[in-house]
C-alpha cells in the first residue's frame, strides 16, 4: 500500500524538524501511541493501540530514523506486530521551508499489512491510513503551536 501526501505546517522548518524527531512530542501526537522510548540513536520502541472496523489491537515493535539530512529530509523505517498482524513500513519525510517561514512536508510511504488486519481490505486500511494521518498532523500543528506561545 502506497501513501502520499503533503501538508502546510505553521512552523518554521527546524522547529517542524525538532519536533518530528521529540518522542515526547511524537506520543502525544500520534494517535493510539502509549510509548515511543529512544533506545539508541534514531532508533524506538514503539508501543501503539490501533484498530480497523471491528479488528483492534496492540501493537509493539522498532521505529528508525535513517539517512538524515538535517532540517530537510529523512526516511522512517516501521516494524511493528501485534495481536491482529503486523505492519511494516517505509516513508521518506521531506520538509521545505516556504517564504513565509512556514514548512512545506511530503510524505511518501509504502506500508506491507498482514493478519487478521489485513482481511479487512486494502480500501478499508487506506481510509483508516488517512484518517490517523489527518489526525497526527493536527495534533503536531496543536503541540508545536503550544511550543510558541
Amino acid at each position: 500500500m502506497n501513501i502520499t501526501g503533503a501538508r502546510a505546517i505553521g512552523a518554521p522548518r527546524t522547529q517542524v524538524w525538532d519536533a518530528l524527531l521529540d518522542p515526547a512530542l511524537l506520543a502525544r501526537a500520534l494517535p493510539g501511541c502509549r510509548s515511543l522510548i529512544v533506545t539508541g540513536d534514531g532508533v524506538y520502541d514503539l508501543r501503539i493501540e490501533m484498530g480497523v472496523g471491528a479488528i483492534k489491537g496492540s501493537y509493539s515493535g522498532i521505529v528508525r530514523i535513517e539517512e538524515p539530512d538535517q532540517p530537510r529530509a529523512y526516511t522512517m523505517r516501521i516494524d511493528a506486530q501485534g495481536t491482529a498482524g503486523f505492519v511494516n513500513a517505509t516513508a521518506r519525510i521531506t520538509l521545505d521551508e516556504t517564504a513565509t517561514g512556514e514548512t512545506d512536508l511530503r510524505y511518501d510511504a509504502d506500508a506491507a499489512v498482514g493478519g487478521l488486519i489485513a482481511g479487512v481490505g486494502q480500501r478499508m486500511l487506506g481510509g483508516v491510513a488517512k484518517l490517523v494521518i489527518d489526525q497526527f498532523f493536527k495534533n503536531l500543528q496543536l503541540e508545536l503551536m503550544k511550543a510558541q506561545a
